[in-house]
């Protein structure tokens, strides 16, 4: 009967790591979306805007970034926010 018997070492490693953080300042240049831009109304948008911003007023809620949402979906499903408010 033979025995064997293995006796190994167990070696630590430490490594350290270290984050450099660097601010670094990146102007973003605008480029034309004229296909994009000719899908959407933007005076439209601009008035619809002006009327949820009126009808969010007149509703005295606290504006958060959940209440524009869902007021502006709300006004949406009315037919616009210058529908509720009774502008069109």
């Amino acid at each position: 009967m033979m025995l064997l018997l293995t006796v190994g070492s167990t070696e630590t490693v430490q490594t350290n790591t270290q984050l450099v953080v660097r601010p670094y300042m990146v102007e973003a240049e605008p480029f034309d979306t004229p296909y994009a831009d000719s899908l959407i109304d933007w005076d439209e948008q601009d008035r619809q805007n002006d009327c949820l911003w009126e009808f969010l007023q007149a509703s005295g809620v606290e504006l958060t970034l959940q209440t524009v949402i869902a007021a502006g979906d709300w006004t949406d499903a009315l037919g616009g926010a210058c529908e509720a408010i009774g502008e069109d």
